[in-house]
Order: structure tokens, then C-alpha cells, then sequence
């Protein structure tokens, strides 16, 4: 009952801030609505004042006409705080609502206030809009506020725009307190800035981002020139903003300026993995992986817990095959990811790598150990995830592979009459097809998940060659030929 009384009150009393005439009061109704924002914003106590505000208001500008609505509305209003913090979703949208009629009734009637020419000169009148419209800037920065709400002051001018503007303009004029409250209200307008241009810059609006990160710079400026506080005098803002700075200039395509501001977090050891990454890849691309590895290196000391950096360490090891050093990165990777298919599968492909290095070098006692090492890794990676692609394929392609390995032993059997040497030329051969029937159920599942992958397709046609199954190799080469040619398999062959 409490909440529809209210809710009628709200309602009615910006009905009644709606037939403002007077220039004055319009302006005055815009402040009382900014403040009744702020309460709704604020903790227990500015949500009272906030009811208080409205209610008292409503009360003065419409007079006896609801005077019976405002009487019980003001008896219960003492619940009002209670009602906007209880965990309830009607209850939330509610206090949302509120935001939403305090901002939009404080920018209808500051824009009737500023058509009067003695109003609109006043700096007090434009530090208000530009509350006003930071207050909206802010709010769009929440998650599900719906931008259409607020679709008619945002339609020629983004909100934190109109904002910036209006303290600039507030601080042409503006001395003592006024200047005092415009630069106020510019400090009040950083972390919003901020917060939307990294909400464009993740939603890949990156001429937004850059301009909104520009103007948190130039918002910077005028506070120091000033001699106040600004939101970047703290070293971690101003890092962070710096940070995202050069992230939007590389993504605008400006990446000379970008790489100035990284080598300049580099230098100073930021805690943020994504500077070593982006400089990682930028050297990368310029000299290669070799040049590229020192900045690598930094950022996994400065950062010895992060997963991105020690991924893209064992990324790096692996393309410069240097397996041994990838295993303990792995190790280390999957104690603090350890649900992480990936990460097992390419512990599983380290080892791999580790078994055909020894199976060439002719030391089979360490070929045998690290082959049951990546085939227990990557039956690991498979029972975490059964579609990993990696694993299903590792795993068939290793079994193919120790079948080579298995059938260099043939040649010291074969063409011997000795019947002895003829049990263990079978006994081998038994053994190599066993190899291939093993890889078999791994390279179809991974052909069902990607018919186009020419090694897959290639590791069936010879399985099946040599298993002396001459159709359903030449199915596999005709696959193959044909993706090598750039055509693609409509449909995989095991998953018809």
C-alpha cells in the first residue's frame, strides 16, 4: 500500500513541477530534483531526505488539492529507506525509477530555467545541468537502465558530453564559491567519464572510448592548473586511465602514441597484465618472439599469479618448441585452473612433443615414459570437456605415431626364416594395427567436430591406408584434396 501511495505521490509531484512557469522556480525545482537523485543514490539516511524532498515538495506545490495523499505518505515515510534497500526486484526497480523521474524532471525544468537570459548567464545554472547531466552519464553506466529512458536529452549529445560542456562553461564566469562548486562537480565527473569510455572500449565503440578518456585528461588539466584535487592525482588512476588510453589509441589505429604511453607503464612495473601482453605482441609481430620475450618475462614477475600471462608464456615456449620449459609452465597453469581442459590438453601435446624427441633419438625407456604421461593428460583434458578438439585429436595422433615407432622394430624380424623371428614379426605387426585401432575412435570424434582440418583428415587417410582399407581412404583424400583446393566438407563423415 505504502509503495503505490508513493509511487502516486511521485508521480503527481513532477505533474506539479511540470507547470512551473516562472524561470526561478524552474531552476529551483531543477536543484530539489537533482537533490532528491542524490538521496535516492545515497545510503539509509540521504534516501529519507530524498522522501523527505519529494514528499515536502509535492506538498508546497500542490497544495490542499492532495493533501490526503501527502498526510499518509509523510506518516509512513519513515519506511520509505527500509522499503528501497529490501532484496527485492520490484523494490530495486522502484528506486531505479526514482533516479530516473528525479534526472529527467531536473534537466526538463534547467533547460526552462536557462531560456531566461539572466538565468542562463548565471555559472550556478550551468554547474547544475552539468550535475544534472553527469547524473544521467552515471546512470546509463548501470547495467539494464534501459539509454531510451533518457533518449531526449542524449539524442544530439552523448550525457558525459552535455556535462563537460556545461562546467566548462560554468567555469568562464564562475569565482569563489561558484568556481569552486564547477570544479567540485568537474572532479565529481572523472571516475564517470572513465567508466563509460571503458564500457565503450569493451563494447568496441572506440571513438567513444577515446574521446571520453581525452576528456578525463582535459578534466585533469583544468583541475591542476587549478590547484585541486583530481580523480587522476591518485597514482593508480592515473595508471589505469593511461592504461585504456593507449588500448583505445591502438585499437583507433594511432599505435605509435599507444606503444609511447605502454613503455611508459612498463618502465614504471604497472600491475596490469595487459600492458607486458600487447607490448609482447606488438614486438612480436616487429622482430619476433626472441625480442618480444622480455616483456614477456617482466610482467610474469611483477604478476607471478596471473593466468593470461602464464598462458601466453607456454603459448611462447610451445611456438619456439622449447617442451621442457612448457611443462613446468603448465604445471604450474593447471594447480590454479585445475577444471581447465585446455591446459591439460596442452600439457598432453608438451609431452608429445617430448616422446617423439626421444623416440627419434633412439632412447625408448624415456619415449615410453613421456607417452603415457600425454596420453594420461590428455584423457584427463577429455574427461573435463569430451568435445575438446585438442585432446581428441592429440590423442589419436599419438597412437598413430608410436605405431611408427613400433613398426621400426619390423625390419630386424622380417625376411628371417627362423620361425622364432616370425612369431615376433607378428607379435609387432599385431601391435603397430593395435597402435592404429587405438587412434581410430579419437580422429573420428575430432573429424565430427571439425571436418576441415586438413591434419585430421590427413591421419585418417593414412590410418586407413595402412590398415588396408582402400575406400575409406580414398573418402579422406578426396576431403582433404578438396580443402587443400579451398572448398570446405559440408558435413563431417562420422557425423552424418
Amino acid at each position: 500500500m505504502f509503495r503505490s501511495i508513493l509511487s502516486f505521490a511521485v508521480i503527481a509531484l513532477f505533474a506539479g513541477f511540470a507547470v512551473a512557469q516562472d524561470p526561478s522556480a524552474a531552476l529551483q525545482s531543477a536543484q530539489h530534483s537533482y537533490e532528491a537523485y542524490l538521496g535516492f543514490s545515497g545510503d539509509q539516511a540521504k534516501a529519507s531526505d530524498a522522501a523527505d524532498t519529494f514528499l515536502n515538495y509535492f506538498a508546497e506545490a500542490r497544495g490542499r488539492a492532495g493533501s490526503e495523499v501527502v498526510t499518509e505518505a509523510l506518516k509512513k515515510k519513515d519506511r520509505f529507506a527500509d522499503l528501497l534497500r529490501e532484496e527485492n526486484g520490484a523494490d530495486e526497480k522502484f528506486a531505479g525509477r526514482a533516479k530516473d523521474i528525479s534526472l529527467k524532471t531536473a534537466a526538463e525544468m534547467v533547460a526552462r530555467a536557462s531560456e531566461d537570459k539572466k538565468i542562463a548567464g548565471r555559472a550556478d545554472t550551468w554547474t547544475l545541468k552539468g550535475n544534472i547531466y553527469g547524473g544521467i552519464a552515471d546512470r546509463l553506466s548501470e547495467p539494464g537502465v534501459d539509454p531510451e529512458v533518457f533518449s531526449q536529452f542524449t539524442r544530439e549529445k552523448d550525457a558525459e558530453i552535455t556535462a563537460m560542456e556545461s562546467l566548462q562553461r560554468a567555469l568562464k564566469d564562475a569565482s569563489g564559491s561558484e568556481k569552486n562548486a564547477a570544479l567540485k562537480a568537474i572532479f565529481d565527473l572523472q571516475p564517470i567519464l572513465g567508466k563509460l569510455g571503458t564500457r565503450y572500449f569493451e563494447t568496441k565503440q572506440f571513438q567513444k572510448a577515446g574521446r571520453n578518456f581525452e576528456l578525463l585528461f582535459e578534466a585533469h588539466d583544468i583541475l591542476t592548473k587549478e590547484r585541486v584535487t583530481s580523480f587522476l592525482k591518485d597514482k593508480n588512476n592515473n595508471s589505469l586511465a593511461q592504461y585504456y588510453r593507449a588500448r583505445i589509441q591502438i585499437a583507433n589505429g594511432n599505435a605509435g602514441e599507444g606503444r609511447k604511453t605502454l613503455d611508459k607503464l612498463f618502465k614504471e612495473g604497472y600491475p596490469e597484465a595487459g600492458v607486458y601482453q600487447e607490448l609482447y605482441v606488438m614486438v612480436a609481430k616487429e622482430k619476433g618472439r626472441e625480442a618480444a620475450y622480455p616483456y614477456l618475462e617482466k610482467g610474469r614477475k611483477i604478476l607471478p599469479e596471473d593466468s593470461s600471462l602464464l598462458i601466453l608464456e607456454i603459448n611462447h615456449m610451445q611456438l619456439l618448441g622449447k617442451s621442457e620449459s612448457t611443462v613446468d609452465s603448465l604445471k604450474a597453469a593447471i594447480e590454479k585452473e585445475p577444471k581447465n581442459a585446455s591446459l591439460r590438453a596442452s600439457l598432453g601435446s608438451a609431452y608429445d612433443k617430448l616422446f617423439l624427441k626421444e623416440a627419434n633419438g633412439g632412447d625408448r625407456k624415456k619415449a615410453g615414459e613421456y607417452f603415457d604421461l600425454a596420453v594420461d593428460f590428455y584423457k584427463q583434458a577429455i574427461g573435463i570437456e569430451p568435445g575438446n578438439y585438442s585432446a581428441l585429436f592429440g590423442l589419436g595422433a599419438i597412437y598413430f605415431n608410436n605405431a611408427a615407432v613400433v613398426a621400426q622394430d619390423l625390419t630386424q624380424y622380417q625376411n628371417n626364416p627362423d620361425p622364432e623371428m616370425t612369431k615376433k614379426f607378428d607379435a609387432k605387426l599385431r601391435e603397430v594395427y593395435s597402435q592404429f585401432d587405438q587412434a581410430l575412435p579419437y580422429l573420428q570424434k575430432a573429424e565430427a567436430i571439425n571436418p576441415n582440418e586438413p591434419k585430421t583428415l590427413n591421419a585418417l587417410m593414412q590410418v586407413y591406408d595402412r590398415k588396408g582399407e582402400p575406400g575409406l581412404a580414398g573418402e579422406f583424400r578426396r576431403r582433404l584434396a578438396k580443402v587443400q583446393s579451398g572448398g570446405t566438407n559440408e558435413k563431417s563423415y562420422f557425423n552424418r
